[in-house]
């Protein structure tokens, strides 16, 4: 039913506003438009940078990442990332970014490195890291 569906949204021409009523392509689900993107894109940014919003973003995280689950597909999902090197690559050089632009998150980065240092068992898993 839906490739007969998404057959005649596109024989009538009917997302065109002038010939048809359709907003999608038809069948299960559709793709937005590239202008529907864009705005999405738009709003979303501009939530991301009121703190408000990004505290409770950073709270439901937290509370998701209790869940092994939820945990364990994301694990999965970043490994497989970080085989991609165009991926790595956009990270790095994101970060490195930061750090040079950055005086606070330069500041925060350093703290976070001095507390992690005075831990004996995060010293040793780096010791043993720095072997291979």
């Amino acid at each position: 039913m839906s490739e007969k569906e998404r057959y005649w949204v596109k024989e009538y021409d009917s997302m065109n506003p002038d010939k048809g009523y359709n907003m999608t392509e038809g069948g299960e689900g559709g793709r937005q438009s590239p202008e529907v993107i864009k705005k999405m894109s738009e709003a979303g940014t501009k939530k991301w940078h009121e703190k408000e919003y990004r505290g409770k973003q950073g709270k439901e995280r937290q509370e998701r990442a209790k869940d092994p689950a939820w945990l364990k597909k994301i694990t999965d999902i970043n490994r497989k990332r970080g085989q991609d090197p165009e991926w790595r690559k956009r990270v790095s050089e994101a970060g490195k970014k930061k750090y040079r632009e950055d005086p606070e998150y330069r500041e925060k980065q350093a703290k976070e490195r001095r507390e992690r240092a005075k831990d004996p068992e995060w010293r040793e898993k780096m010791r043993e890291i720095g072997k291979q």
